[in-house]
Formats: structure tokens, C-alpha cells, sequence
């Protein structure tokens, strides 16, 4: 579900175009027929109609998945070890383009037109948080400053795993005050903290399973699956893209 949401970011617009061209249609559909009264179809913004029918698109084609890996002579276990850290690295680049967002001044800006106006707007939580925010530069700082933090530890395999513990700690504060204030993101932010949590899951085999055996022998060798531990040459260009992206990515959020 994380993957498939579409991100208004740089790296994304190839994916967000096939998203688009491929469900738009069956959800078009979905609301023409089981929701006649909705709005025609206006693309897959979150918490809108259109992205709960892509979620269960995206669901349907996870569990017909997770199936077809089960009944295959594939690696479960090793299928499970590799989405993890492929989920992590994408979970700390998403945090690494909102916490530049942050530090630049993107997100949260000193200057909000009519800011006076909808500042007294009882109705208009979503604007005056963001009003709110926007007159506290320092605070804002701080929260980007510590967003790309948490994003360094995810990437680090020494950190990593207090690196989900806080990304999964700041995701729950982050939903709570998207839920407080309606601010338009809840549905996605929810989706970050399952992904959190679901990363921070440790696999707890049987001991006395077949699988247990298994499960010593991933961690006690070097496969790649498991591990993921790529050349440091390597690893570190994948990091030094992901920052620059985010950098770029984090001044169209």
C-alpha cells in the first residue's frame, strides 16, 4: 500500500502514471456503481474516495501475492527480509524529504497568504496549524532536523532498528495530530505507521519448526536477501542519491 500511493515527488512520476493509467478506469467504475452519488473521478488524493478504492486494489493484489509466494518453492522467508529493508530505505527517504521540506521553508512557511483571515476560522483546523507552525520557525527546524535524524538511523544497520522505533514513535504523534487538526494526509500517514510497525516486527520462528533451522542459517550467513549488505562504494551512492533527492524532491512537497 505504501508503494502504491502516489507521491507528488521526483522518482515518482513514471510510477504515479502507470498508477493512474492502469486503476483510474476499475475505480472509476467501483464509484459510477457502488457509489452513484459520489463525484466523478478526479485522481487518487488521500483520504479521498478514489485512494480507499486504490488501497483495495492494492490489498487484493497483496494477499493474491502473499498466496502465490506461499503455495511457490520461493524463500518466504527471505521474500519477507528483503521487502523489510527495501520498505525501510523508503520509509527514511520519505522522512528525509519532509525533513528538508521543513529546514528549507517549504513546508510550514513564515509567509501564509490571507494567514489573518483563516487564523480566526474555527472550521479551518488544517490551515491554522499550518498558520501555527508557520510562526514558529525554530519548532519547525527541530522537527525536520530530528525527521532526517530518524531517517539516518533507518539507513545505518547498526541504528537501524532504533531508527524504526522512533520513526514508528513520531509516525503515531504524526497521525494523532492529523486526526486533531483534519489535516488532509491522515489516511496516508496512517499507512507510514502500519509500514513502521510491520518494519519493526522481528520474525519469531518455532524452535522446534523446520523454518527455525532456516531462520539460524539467514542470520548466521551472508545471503544478500537477508542481509542486503550491498559493497560500501555502492551503498553509499544509494544514500548520497536518496539525500539529494530528497533535497530536490522536498521543495515541491
Amino acid at each position: 500500500m505504501v508503494f502504491i500511493s502516489p507521491l507528488p515527488v521526483l522518482g515518482r512520476a513514471n510510477i504515479n502514471h502507470w498508477i493512474e493509467k492502469i486503476f483510474m478506469a476499475p475505480t472509476a467504475w467501483i464509484r459510477n456503481n457502488w457509489f452513484p452519488n459520489a463525484p466523478k473521478f478526479d485522481g487518487f488524493y488521500t483520504d479521498s474516495l478514489n485512494y480507499l478504492i486504490l488501497l483495495f486494489f492494492a490489498a487484493s493484489i497483496g494477499v493474491v501475492l502473499a498466496f502465490a509466494i506461499q503455495k511457490s518453492r520461493l524463500d518466504c522467508l527471505k521474500i519477507e527480509l528483503f521487502t523489510k529493508k527495501t520498505l525501510v530505505y523508503y520509509l527514511s527517504w520519505i522522512f528525509l524529504i519532509y525533513g528538508f521540506s521543513k529546514i528549507l521553508g517549504v513546508q510550514f512557511p513564515e509567509n501564509i497568504e490571507s494567514s489573518a483571515t483563516f487564523s480566526f476560522n474555527v472550521d479551518n483546523l488544517d490551515l491554522q496549524f499550518w498558520s501555527y507552525m508557520g510562526q514558529h520557525r525554530g519548532l519547525v527546524n527541530v522537527l525536520g532536523i530530528a525527521e532526517i535524524l530518524i531517517a539516518i538511523l533507518m539507513l545505518l544497520n547498526k541504528s537501524r532498528k532504533l531508527g524504526i522505533i522512533l520513526f514508528t514513535t513520531a509516525l503515531t504523534v504524526i497521525v494523532v495530530i492529523n486526526f486533531k487538526f483534519e489535516i488532509s494526509v491522515r489516511l496516508f500517514s496512517v499507512i507510514l505507521l502500519l509500514a513502521g510497525i510491520f518494519c519493526s516486527i522481528e520474525h519469531l520462528p518455532n524452535p522446534k519448526s523446520s523454518t527455525h533451522t532456516d531462520y539460524v542459517k539467514i542470520q548466521n550467513q551472508k545471503y544478500w536477501f537477508a542481509h542486503f549488505n550491498f559493497r560500501k562504494p555502492i551503498k553509499l551512492f544509494i544514500i548520497a542519491v536518496m539525500f539529494i533527492s530528497a533535497i530536490f524532491n522536498s521543495l515541491q512537497v
